[in-house]
């Protein structure tokens, strides 16, 4: 951290917040997040506006949340839902089996909106955290970059080809992959740590943020 401009007391706060994280939150939000698997797996190919919102709901229900906030709010959800849900399972079932995200890149080109790299790949990591990270350009994308010097991704724009879709969530994924085996970090703490990288360089007043590094996280 300190090669990418993070000072000794930001490095210092960075872990006061994580084991607080660690030790208050950190098994509540795997024990949703697995509940929202089961859902997903349970419902494969025959998903409505109510299991969706179950799902949604489990990964953003916690005391310290809404977990992810504007991604997740109600319009945004409703927005998703206006698709015809046929077409919805079958980007949904093709993400899952493949976790490719070429196929939200045809969607969105196909004129289709609603679903986003964020919730797209939200969606992949419950149904295997080991294998994905979520991708939300704030924070998660910026944070990565922070952290890591040589992460040289762009984050997909209204108007990007499916191919970037994939190319550059390969790249962002492998490179949190790496980091979170660096540092030794379950999957499930990994949208969580880039956030506080990114907030602590940000946002280091951020109420949420000064709760963790202070031990006030219930």
């Amino acid at each position: 951290m300190k090669v990418t401009g993070y000072s000794s007391a930001e490095n210092n706060d960075l872990m006061s917040a994580y084991l607080c994280f660690r030790d208050r939150v950190l098994q509540r939000k795997i024990e949703r997040e697995a509940e929202a698997k089961e859902v997903l797996r349970r419902f494969s190919g025959k998903y409505t506006d109510e299991i969706l919102d179950k799902v949604f709901g489990l990964a953003d229900r916690d005391p310290t949340g809404p977990w992810f906030g504007q991604m997740l709010s109600t319009p945004n959800r409703n927005r998703l839902y206006r698709c015809p849900m046929a077409e919805l399972n079958i980007l949904i079932e093709r993400l899952l089996e493949t976790g490719d995200l070429r196929w939200l890149g045809e969607w969105r080109r196909a004129g289709n909106r609603g679903m986003t790299a964020g919730t797209a790949t939200l969606l992949m990591y419950l149904y295997s955290p080991d294998s994905f990270n979520i991708w939300l350009e704030i924070p998660h994308h910026r944070g990565l970059s922070k952290y890591r010097l040589d992460f040289n991704a762009k984050y997909p724009k209204e108007k990007s080809n499916p191919e970037e879709y994939t190319i550059f969530y390969k790249i962002f994924n492998k490179t949190a992959i790496a980091v979170r085996e660096e540092n030794g970090l379950v999957p499930q703490a990994m949208d969580w740590f880039l956030w506080a990288v990114d907030t602590i360089k940000e946002k280091p007043g951020n109420r949420r943020l000064r709760e963790y590094i202070e031990g006030r996280r219930k």
